[in-house]
């Protein structure tokens, strides 16, 4: 199955291939073809598939959470007021023109 091409650029290919696709349509078509990925790396190719990053994945939860918790109530708006209002007076210095400017 192979044609003289080791198997690993076969995968790289196949890899590639779907990741293209998948970031060309976006949204819920990167999810599924993803998961087509892992299915014929998983039962065309035999390639065992490792463990779930859990850690990775409980991580984008609680990211995902609280910023969804803060922009229904209108707290993410009140952070970067703050942020803005906190960092008006910074001067930074421009290497470009050699000038300083403030930060907006």
């Amino acid at each position: 199955m192979s044609f003289g091409i080791p198997i690993f650029w076969i995968h790289l290919l196949v890899l590639l291939f779907i990741i293209y696709f998948g970031i060309r349509y976006g949204g819920v078509a990167l999810g599924l073809l993803g998961g087509l990925g892992v299915f014929l790396l998983a039962f065309v190719f035999h390639v065992a598939p490792g463990k779930p990053p859990i850690e990775v994945m409980l991580i984008i939860l609680a990211v995902t959470t609280t910023s969804a918790t803060l922009e229904a109530t209108g707290a993410l708006d009140l952070i970067v007021r703050m942020a803005e209002n906190s960092c008006a007076g910074i001067l930074i210095e421009s290497p470009i023109s050699h000038r300083s400017r403030l930060f907006s």
